[in-house]
C-alpha cells in the first residue's frame, strides 16, 4: 500500500485543547450577589485557551498590528498632495475586506509580509470601489 499524502496542519489546529474558564468553572455565567452575569473571562462559552495560546495569540495579534501600520503609512506617504484619498480609501478597502471576504485577510497578511505593500494598498483601494459600485 502507497503510504497517505500527510495533511498540513493549520495554525488553529496546532493549538491546544480549550480549556473550562476557573473563573466561572465552565458554565459561562458568573454568580454575583445581584445575580448571575455572564463571565468576562470566555465571554460566556465557558472554555478558555491556555496561557501559552495566548501568548501565541496575541504575538500573531502584534505581528498584524505592526503590518496595517506599516501599509497605513505608506499609503499616507503615497497621498503626497492628494487630500488624504489614498490613505482613506485603503482603511475603507480593509474594513470592507475584513468585514465580507475575512478569508483572504492571512493572504493579505501574508503579502504584507514580503514587502508587497503598494500592491496590497492597490488592491485595497480596487476592492473598495468595486464594491462601491456594487451598493450604488
Amino acid at each position: 500500500p502507497a503510504p497517505e499524502p500527510q495533511k498540513k496542519s493549520t495554525a488553529i489546529e496546532l493549538l491546544d485543547p480549550l480549556r473550562p474558564c476557573r473563573r466561572c468553572e465552565g458554565t459561562g455565567t458568573f454568580r454575583l450577589p445581584n445575580g448571575p452575569v455572564e463571565c468576562r473571562n470566555c465571554t460566556g462559552t465557558g472554555e478558555v485557551p491556555s496561557a501559552r495560546d495566548r501568548r501565541r495569540i496575541r504575538a500573531a495579534d502584534q505581528n498584524y498590528y505592526r503590518l496595517i501600520r506599516a501599509m497605513y503609512a505608506r499609503a499616507e506617504e503615497r497621498d503626497g498632495s492628494r487630500c488624504g484619498d489614498i490613505d482613506f480609501h485603503t482603511h475603507q478597502g480593509f474594513g470592507l475586506l475584513e468585514q465580507h471576504e475575512p478569508h483572504r485577510l492571512p493572504a493579505l497578511f501574508q503579502s504584507l509580509e514580503v514587502g508587497r505593500i503598494d500592491d496590497v494598498i492597490d488592491m485595497l483601494i480596487a476592492y473598495r470601489n468595486a464594491h462601491a459600485k456594487t451598493e450604488n
